[in-house]
């Protein structure tokens, strides 16, 4: 079950999750943001995966064909948009606070400006995410290399009962600085740290023994299952409790749209992440779910994920300027047809006219890099 083989259904996995991140976007999936949740967790899978077996290597050929093919596959997308991105503000004066916001894009560490609510942004506040996998990619191909198999193991499940107990405490930190809870937890996710148990999630899968493995894939359908009526479960509850309280239960949502009341960041970030793992050991088993995940409609919007996440809100930003109507109407579903339409159509162009380009040069790098 390595993520060295292409599985199929990871492309849809990828496609329902840029949709669902684009659905909230535009105000139709009140918990879409979620996709982002399963975003890290199968980066966690994949990036565990391809580093575990190019182990073998002498670490200056492994550290650079890892760094050489993640940086053709984000770079050339990302660097092109800032371009674009300065060249309007510098004619036009939009988007508004690219001024005070671009050194931190271009070094990847706009998250952590972002935790201040005035420097988010509805042209390139979506890329907080990627500065996020960025900082996962410094620390963790080191990790993989010289740890033993059994210490990442347990490193692995460290990180994943770690994981509430830091949002806890960088939450009681951040309560020192802001009063509401909305900007409290989006503060807190905003922290590298308060993610990596959903990295960890999915590098679990990639690293289990294998007749562990086996013994999980073949009941993967009941493991989800579980997982899935347990958050849903809790979510709902969480809802129930914040009615009586007085406070939005957020019901549209499962539970699950701000996540700020009775420390919803603390456990609600591990039962979405456990969930995500769960589907997708169901995809590598590929056996349920195989018709939706493996469509070649799902399998091309996976494909071109990557362009449709990082084009989708500069497109939205317009056209919800030009055509600001009501989201929950005809007009405004309408208007949702549209964005989606254009935000494949831009990521199609994006993907066969630009991004392939580099992603032809991936095995590029010497012999040794070239049989790994």
């Amino acid at each position: 079950m390595s993520s060295t083989v292409y599985y199929k259904s990871l492309d849809g996995f990828r496609a329902l999750a840029v949709l669902m991140v684009v659905m909230i976007h535009s105000q139709w999936l009140p918990f879409g943001w979620v996709g982002v949740q399963m975003f890290f967790v199968l980066s966690g899978f994949l990036i565990t995966g391809i580093l575990v077996a190019s182990n073998g290597q002498k670490f200056p050929d492994y550290i650079g064909y890892f760094y050489w093919k993640r940086g053709l596959r984000i770079w050339p997308l990302f660097f092109l948009f800032l371009a674009l991105t300065a060249i309007s503000y510098r004619t036009v004066g939009l988007p508004l606070g690219f001024s005070a916001c671009w050194p931190t894009l271009v070094t990847y560490t706009y998250n952590f400006l972002r935790i201040w609510k005035q420097y988010d942004s509805n042209w390139f506040g979506h890329f907080w995410t990627l500065c996020l996998e960025e900082q996962f990619y410094l620390v963790w191909p080191f990790i993989v290399y010289f740890l033993s198999m059994g210490n990442l193991r347990r490193l692995v499940v460290t990180l994943i009962v770690m994981g509430p107990l830091v949002r806890l405490l960088t939450g009681m930190a951040f309560a020192s600085i802001f009063s509401d809870p909305y900007d409290i937890q989006i503060a807190v996710n905003n922290m590298t740290t308060s993610q990596m148990d959903a990295f960890a999630c999915g590098a679990l899968l990639a690293i289990l023994p294998s007749h562990l493995r086996d013994r999980l894939a073949s009941r993967s359908g009941t493991i989800l299952l579980v997982l899935a009526a347990i958050t849903i479960l809790c979510g709902l509850l969480n809802s129930w409790v914040l009615a009586r309280h007085h406070l939005p239960p957020h019901w549209l949502a499962l539970g699950y749209d701000s996540m700020c009341y009775l420390h919803q960041y603390v456990w609600g970030y591990t039962l979405l992440n456990l969930t995500s793992a769960g589907l997708i050991l169901c995809l590598l088993d590929d056996r349920l779910f195989s018709s939706f995940f493996r469509h070649p409609v799902m399998i091309y919007i996976g494909t071109i994920s990557y362009g449709v996440y990082v084009w989708h809100l500069p497109l939205l930003s317009v056209l919800f300027s030009y055509w600001p109507v009501e989201a929950h109407t005809f007009l405004g579903l309408l208007r949702f047809a549209l964005l989606l339409a254009s935000s494949l159509a831009v990521a199609s162009v994006s993907y066969f006219g630009f991004e392939w380009f580099f992603l032809r040069l991936k095995g590029r790098t010497g012999r040794k890099a070239q049989a790994a």
